[in-house]
């Protein structure tokens, strides 16, 4: 927005903790990168953009602790992160980017 001001978007199901990445895909999608529960989780905005609806859950094997993601057309790229595994246990290498396809996007 010009104003640039942030606020909190409000979901009926309850809030989504730990949501590390934010890509908005379109002007009503949203996705919200939830690190330590390795999902992503889909939201349909209202017209004001204050409240959303939950559209899909996503988990997949290949997510690890993911912080960003870059929408393309052939799918969503999630960085892992791994920030869980920094000290103890040594992290899974190599750090990676993995392509999720996600219904409706």
């Amino acid at each position: 927005t010009r104003t640039r001001a942030v606020s909190e978007v409000t979901v009926p199901a309850g809030a989504l903790k730990n949501g590390d990445g934010l890509v908005l895909a379109g002007r009503k999608d949203l996705l919200v990168l939830r690190n330590e529960e390795n999902e992503i989780v889909h939201l349909r905005l209202t017209d004001s953009w204050a409240s959303a609806e939950i559209v899909q859950r996503h988990t997949d094997a290949r997510l690890k602790y993911p912080t960003t993601a870059a929408l393309s057309s052939d799918g969503l790229h999630v960085v892992n992160a791994q920030l869980n595994k920094q000290k103890i246990p040594p992290p899974l290498l190599p750090f990676d980017v993995v392509k999720i396809r996600l219904p409706g996007l």
